[in-house]
């Protein structure tokens, strides 16, 4: 039985792995030239991401560890108060996170 379970878990992770890769990153998010902010919400204390357009939307779209409300904007972090760099992202390696 328990092999049982291990295997259906394996195969459900797989298929949510494929299912991420497949599709495609929605138009609009992070349409920017150059740099693009991952901005949270208003009182919270998570970082500000800051990256490439294509890494930072497909970062708004599956990092589950993004705080509800978060929006996206063109320019840097440091251009939304957020000047002090702390690290890149230990998934989203090529995504600088930033505080106030």
């Amino acid at each position: 039985m328990m092999k049982f379970i291990l295997v259906v878990l394996f195969m459900i992770g797989t298929m949510m792995k494929v299912s991420l890769a497949a599709q495609p990153f929605a138009t609009g998010v992070c349409d920017c030239s150059d740099q693009c902010s991952l901005i949270p919400p208003k009182g919270s204390k998570n970082p500000c991401y800051q990256g490439t357009p294509t890494d930072a939307a497909k970062c708004f779209q599956t990092d589950p560890l993004l705080a509800s409300g978060t929006t996206w904007a063109c320019g840097t972090c440091s251009s939304f108060g957020y000047s002090k760099y702390l690290r890149n992202d230990p998934i989203y390696t090529t995504m600088e996170l930033y505080s106030k």
